[in-house]
């Protein structure tokens, strides 16, 4: 596709954009239920300790240091796409 006319490559340019924000949007969204779904896993880890009384504690903190990076990444990544986002809708 040719762009003519600098009206189209407004356009194309805008366009564009509302592309990439989409995306951020719907990846932001997706890593917001990551806390969520490091909860559940944590219940059911304990509801399973509870339910065969074995209280192995080295696997209970490697579990908790997995939860911690786990969680810390996605609030990092969703972060860097409000950045992104930020600079797509108000920045340049």
């Amino acid at each position: 596709m040719e762009v003519k006319s600098k009206e189209e490559q407004d356009i194309k340019i805008e366009i564009q954009k509302s592309d990439e924000i989409a995306k951020i949007e719907k990846k932001m969204k997706s890593l917001g239920y990551m806390p969520i779904h490091v909860f559940i896993c944590g219940t059911l880890m304990a509801l399973i300790t509870m339910y065969y009384e074995s209280t192995n504690i080295s696997i209970v903190i490697s579990f908790l240091a997995g939860a911690i990076v786990i969680t810390s990444i996605a609030s990092t990544q969703r972060t860097d796409l409000l950045k992104k986002l930020f600079e797509l809708k108000y920045g340049n």
